[in-house]
């Protein structure tokens, strides 16, 4: 079963309704079998997107999970387990979370739901970390999904990240280099 995983609360700007209508129309469209996705919503929803009741009426019961708070190490574990993973990111256009970097060392494509030109917009394209569709475009995002999901079927690799870029953003090798600059620096 492809794996699509958002780390994270849900809320004010953050509303996965236009990614879970893509993976209604997606599934609709035959592109992805019943049964062959599930989409892991890790952390807090927004009581206000009412997503429990938009998942039964959208029929997505079977292709999403909402699994709430998990302690910190089972989060981690599923972040290496997850076939893609899901940066939504719909209603702003300068903020870039944390998570991205540490979506980034799995090396697995990153689905970005984010206006274009945003900040977050700019840096998963110039990374090349994975499709780009627009937010308000759910026929869009169903495409993206395809294309994931295609690439996963067929295990290719072509949408794994670059190791560049993998180990451009990796703490260890970075804090590395910035305690040897240190140590040049006190000598």
């Amino acid at each position: 079963i492809f794996t699509i995983l958002h780390l994270g609360f849900l809320y004010v700007k953050r509303d996965p309704r236009n990614f879970l209508k893509g993976l209604r129309i997606a599934l609709d469209e035959g592109w992805i079998k019943e049964g062959q996705i599930k989409f892991l919503q890790v952390g807090t929803v927004d009581p206000e997107f009412n997503l429990e009741h938009f998942i039964s009426e959208h029929n997505l019961n079977k292709a999403v999970e909402l699994r709430g708070q998990i302690p910190l190490q089972d989060s981690l574990s599923m972040l290496w387990q997850a076939h893609c993973l899901l940066l939504l990111q719909p209603g702003t256009t300068t903020q870039t979370p944390s998570k991205l970097f540490e979506y980034i060392i799995t090396g697995q494509p990153i689905l970005t739901i984010s206006p274009k030109g945003s900040s977050v917009w700019d840096f998963a394209l110039e990374n090349e970390l994975g499709p780009l569709p627009d937010p308000d475009d759910p026929r869009e995002i169903a495409k993206a999904l395809q294309q994931l999901y295609t690439a996963w079927s067929e295990n290719k690799s072509s949408m794994q990240l670059s190791q560049d870029v993998i180990q451009r953003f990796n703490a260890i090798p970075i804090t590395e280099e910035l305690v040897k600059r240190m140590d040049e620096v006190t000598r």
